[in-house]
């Protein structure tokens, strides 16, 4: 019995290893909205702070973490190929969204990020990007959902 849950426990290892992760209920629900910039490396020069999403057709928030991890796992492939440092930091939870910043130093200097995915007013979810020259805090990132995905709730306001 040992041997079979030792092999049993082998066998799953290699194949999380291995296999490409499926993810088939993470794909985008249509395309990004006009007035938004599609989430994609390399980011261009950016004056002030830039906020880029797309739809997720996802609302689980297991499967919102698993989808956001993802998405910054692709931009880590494109920096590490490239060459470029970069910096993950803090995971922020609130009610309505959940994001963490994502600083990219870029040949023209820092790029600030907080990648996330927010709860829009319709009820759905989308994968966003604010990115800035300047530094984000909290009170910034927060504020700029609040503007892009406003809706009947209320955001939680914490003091450290």
């Amino acid at each position: 019995m040992k041997k079979f849950s030792l092999r049993c426990s082998a066998f799953l290892l290699a194949a999380i290893l291995f296999l490409p992760p499926v993810m088939p209920d993470v794909k985008a629900a249509g395309k990004p909205d006009t007035a938004a910039v599609p989430a994609s490396f390399p980011v261009p020069e950016i004056r002030s702070p830039r906020l880029a999403y797309t739809e997720l057709a996802v609302r689980e928030k297991s499967l919102l973490d698993e989808a956001l991890c993802d998405f910054v796992s692709e931009d880590v492939v494109c920096l590490m190929d490239a060459g470029i440092d970069y910096t993950i930091s803090e995971w922020v939870e609130k009610s309505t969204h959940t994001y963490l910043f994502f600083d990219k130093d870029l040949p023209d200097g820092t790029l600030y990020t907080a990648c996330g995915y927010a709860r829009t007013a319709n009820g759905g979810y989308v994968y966003f990007e604010l990115s800035s020259p300047e530094k984000l805090t909290e009170e910034t990132v927060n504020f700029q959902v609040k503007q892009a995905f406003s809706g009947p709730w209320n955001f939680e306001t914490r003091s450290c």
